[in-house]
């Protein structure tokens, strides 16, 4: 039998005496509506520029992995109703993309007080040896980079991806409760869940000037 078939449905009803009459009624089928809720978001530089090519992982209930398109658009469809879902998006290549002296200023200047960053994004980007502070051996590893002596961070990733509605209780010490590498949906509703976006910060560029891949 299919959605939207008639049928014919025919029987005998008793009554309370046990007297039998026979009865007949016409039905119509209708399926249940199918549900598939999905997960979806944007990722974007902190500056607002759309990151494609960025892995995201989906793990939990269901796990799975995708890229996000050129809008920096992902979705994953065909998830289960109250299943319980982890997001993590990961770019690890290009760690030289926007290193440059100009960043290493930058860091010397905050130590020295003379202009301190303002920014939670600058200061995590700053942060390219990961020991959540901004010091002079974050201007040697950047160093390095470009002059060649090395292709990569020894303690940290190309590029680090937090909640873009994440909320730094002290913008000067983004460190104090650091933010989320990845965002969590627990009981999805059946109409799923949309606008799971993320900010991508390049490591050691708080200038900024990193193209987004």
């Amino acid at each position: 039998l299919l959605s939207g078939e008639r049928v014919l449905i025919a029987g005998e009803l008793s009554d309370a005496n046990g007297t039998l009459s026979q009865a007949a009624a016409i039905a119509d089928l209708t399926a249940a509506p199918v549900v598939n809720p999905s997960i979806s978001g944007y990722i974007r530089t902190r500056q607002g520029e759309p990151m494609g090519q960025v892995e995201v992982a989906l793990s939990g209930s269901q796990n799975r992995a995708t890229f996000t398109d050129s809008t920096g658009f992902y979705q994953f469809d065909q998830l289960q109703e109250g299943g319980s879902y982890t997001v993590t998006p990961s770019y690890d290549v290009e760690y030289a993309n926007g290193v440059s002296l100009m960043d290493v200023i930058l860091i010397n200047k905050h130590i020295l007080g003379v202009q301190p960053f303002a920014d939670p994004h600058e200061l995590l980007a700053a942060d390219a040896n990961n020991s959540s502070a901004v010091t002079t051996l974050d201007m040697i590893t950047l160093q390095r980079l470009i002059l060649g002596m090395s292709t990569s961070f020894s303690a940290h990733t190309s590029w680090q991806f937090i909640p873009a509605d994440y909320f730094f209780a002290d913008p000067t010490n983004p460190w104090l409760s650091p933010p989320p590498e990845l965002r969590q949906v627990g009981n999805l509703p059946a109409d799923g869940v949309d606008a799971l976006d993320f900010f991508g910060i390049k490591i050691g560029d708080p200038s900024g000037n990193a193209a987004a891949p």
